[in-house]
């Protein structure tokens, strides 16, 4: 009883008291009137596809001009830079894309954008087909039905055709359109746009309104730096408060999560022990749980990323992440930093993949992206989570089954990526 009365007291000082003040401040961020909220669009692709379609068209009432569909070319220009189709960085400096057609929803294709180049040395024009999704996964055979749309109408010896999978997680698409269609995040896109609408004094209802676009993408789906802020001070200041309304909260997946996030130095020792490998944690948060393998520290090149996304300079990382609502993955990811290992790592696990010993998604050169994603698993399934919760198992239990799969998919992977690691330091 008394137990339960100091929680009170500590809520109480939390939300009325001491805490109030970072409350309020929380409120501030969060409690905003957003019009696409309110006409229900953050998990709907179609208004998704339709906003960005309107604000990528020069032609519409905006004041963005071509900007906005510069942005997005530069960022598809990114991860075109080995493909053979004349797409590039310098390409685009050089590309007039005031005479861009965007289409929206044309054959049930979500973006199709037409960019005329008639010039002396380049006479193909540039389509870029775009398929976005939100929450839903691809569909059965709907991106090969969207390509051979677009072959049939549109001539190779006339266009120039680049295949863009738009998802928030940079998903790779289905193993049989890997060699075609290339992933690229939607967070990024809007990262763009965030810097140029900042670094640009717009003003109108239209910046109004893709400020507010940005805003809910944020909100939603994307770190939020401010929130993150005052969420790291009321979690410093009221943890005590907040783990005592955390023992009431709904989401059986998030609590899982947070027992992997919270338990990651255990979780190494376990699965070290499990598999033989040195494996240590890596910088994370709720979203990314990150570990590195000690082991390949002492090769020759795997010591070489950037930092930019790890605290240490590791290479390779294992990556621990949700999935959905109900799902949590882990994958194999090759992070930025030297190009020539990073190749070599690639180079080695095609070989690997050629022998059938490891599986990947889409095989486009490593190159093609910062975060190149390989071989991954559903340590938490759909099916698995949906058990639990009709037999009211609670996270404790449920983090155990999680645990045992992270150990089963590393004891089958872990040898080979040795493997490959020694091979590609040689």
């Amino acid at each position: 009883m008394e137990d339960q009365l100091l929680k009170l007291d500590l809520i109480e000082d939390m939300l009325v008291g001491s805490g109030a003040g970072d409350f309020r401040e929380l409120e501030r961020i969060t409690d905003v009137f957003c019009p696409f909220e309110a006409v229900g669009m953050v998990s709907q692709e179609i208004k998704h596809s339709s906003f960005l379609s309107y604000i990528l068209d020069e032609n519409k009432p905006h004041v963005f001009g071509s900007k906005v569909l510069q942005e997005l070319l530069s960022l598809i220009a990114e991860r075109t830079s080995d493909i053979d189709i004349g797409f590039s960085k310098l390409d685009l400096h050089f590309m007039d894309i005031s005479k861009a057609t965007i289409s929206r929803e044309w054959r049930n294709i979500d973006l199709l954008i037409e960019v005329p180049r008639r010039t002396s040395d380049h006479a193909k024009g540039l389509l870029i087909t775009i398929e976005l999704k939100i929450h839903a996964a691809e569909s059965p055979n709907q991106l090969e039905k969207y390509k051979k749309i677009v072959d049939d109408e549109f001539s190779d010896d006339e266009w120039d055709k680049i295949f863009v999978f738009l998802t928030l997680h940079e998903d790779d698409p289905s193993e049989s359109n890997s060699d075609t269609w290339i992933p690229v995040g939607l967070p990024e896109f809007i990262e763009r746009l965030e810097l140029f609408i900042g670094s640009d004094n717009f003003q109108g209802q239209s910046a109004s309104l893709l400020n507010s676009y940005i805003k809910m993408m944020r909100r939603n789906f994307m770190p939020d730096i401010e929130l993150e802020k005052i969420a790291r001070k009321i979690w410093a200041k009221h943890k005590l408060a907040l783990d005592a309304l955390n023992e009431y909260y709904p989401d059986l997946r998030g609590e899982v999560t947070e027992l992997i996030y919270e338990n990651r130095e255990e979780l190494a020792s376990y699965l070290s022990e499990q598999t033989g490998y040195r494996i240590v944690i890596e910088n994370s948060d709720y979203g990314y749980i990150r570990f590195g393998v000690a082991d390949w520290d002492d090769l020759e090149g795997l010591l070489s990323g950037d930092e930019s996304w790890l605290d240490t300079d590791r290479l390779m990382a294992l990556e621990i992440r949700p999935w959905g609502d109900d799902k949590i993955r882990m994958s194999y990811v090759i992070g930025p930093g030297a190009s020539e290992m990073r190749e070599a790592i690639f180079d080695h696990i095609l070989k690997q993949i050629g022998k059938g010993k490891i599986k990947i998604g889409r095989r486009t050169p490593v190159s093609s992206t910062r975060h190149k994603h390989l071989s991954a698993e559903f340590i938490l399934s759909e099916k698995r989570y949906k058990q639990a919760e009709e037999a009211e198992e609670n996270a404790i239990d449920l983090f155990e089954v999680v645990k045992k799969n992270i150990a089963k998919f590393l004891k089958t992977t872990l040898p080979i990526y040795d493997k490959v690691m020694r091979k590609a330091a040689q």
